[in-house]
């Protein structure tokens, strides 16, 4: 478990040397409303709201963050424990608003319409999935970095988990299996992931993705009717019905399989 939360802090502290692709990674993004501000800001709270792990061009695997507390972004981190190292994204030092969906793309298909919102123009961007009223970012190149059975969560830049979520395809698990009991053993320890009860959590307590299929159309989505547990009763798989997707980057999430 302490190798995973390494590679939390080995991540966070490399990030300064350009792991991620961020341009003018030296100045601070304001949004125009909160300029003038005479103190540093406050680290934003932010929970992880909706995932897309099927890519199908030119839809992108995507991680949508709603933001509970305003602040920036700076010192928060993306991981995603099926990848190794872990670590996938630095978030960049732009404030946001309470209640703002940050939409993390995590593929760039079209590197020039798809641009990082670092200001409070949220229509800023085009590229698949773009929306004009959610803060998109996006990752570099075109790699597989989000599975149907995985564990993602989010980090400040001293390691604590603020946000995590546990998905298990039990029509297709993956071979080694290793990675996924190491990530229900840290992120329990870290209290962001518990079973139903409050104990340790399962194969069983994770997410079932099972019903995803193959489509771009399905995510997993977080009840936003319902206060936050760190279990797998807070989510459901957002199904396509009367032809409204239920893959909703950016926008609230479609209740549609709840």
């Amino acid at each position: 478990m302490k190798k995973h939360f390494g590679f939390a802090l080995a991540g966070i502290i490399l990030i300064s040397s350009s792991l991620v692709s961020c341009s003018k990674e030296d100045e601070f993004y304001e949004p125009d409303d909160w300029r003038g501000e005479s103190r540093p800001p406050e680290t934003a709270v932010v929970l992880i709201n909706e995932l897309r792990t099927t890519f199908v061009t030119p839809k992108a695997e995507f991680v949508e963050l709603r933001v509970l507390s305003a602040g920036t972004l700076d010192g928060l981190s993306l991981f995603i424990m099926s990848n190794t190292p872990a670590f996938v994204y630095e978030f960049p030092p732009v404030l946001v608003q309470k209640d703002e969906l940050v939409v993390l793309h995590l593929r760039t298909l079209n590197v020039h319409a798809s641009r990082d919102e670092l200001t409070g123009n949220l229509n800023e961007s085009g590229g698949e999935d773009a929306s004009p009223t959610a803060r998109d970012l996006w990752v570099a190149g075109n790699t597989k970095r989000l599975r149907s059975t995985d564990a993602v969560y989010v980090a400040d830049r001293e390691g604590r988990v603020l946000s995590a979520v546990m998905i298990f395809d039990e029509q297709s698990p993956p071979a080694n299996m290793n990675f996924f009991h190491e990530a229900l053993e840290f992120l329990y320890g870290q209290g962001a992931w518990t079973a139903k009860d409050g104990g340790k959590p399962g194969l069983g307590d994770a997410v079932s993705t099972s019903s995803l299929g193959t489509t771009p159309t399905r995510s997993i989505s977080r009840d936003e009717s319902v206060e936050n547990t760190n279990t797998a009763a807070d989510w459901y798989v957002s199904l396509t019905v009367n032809n409204v997707h239920g893959a909703t980057p950016g926008r609230p999430n479609n209740p549609a399989g709840l």
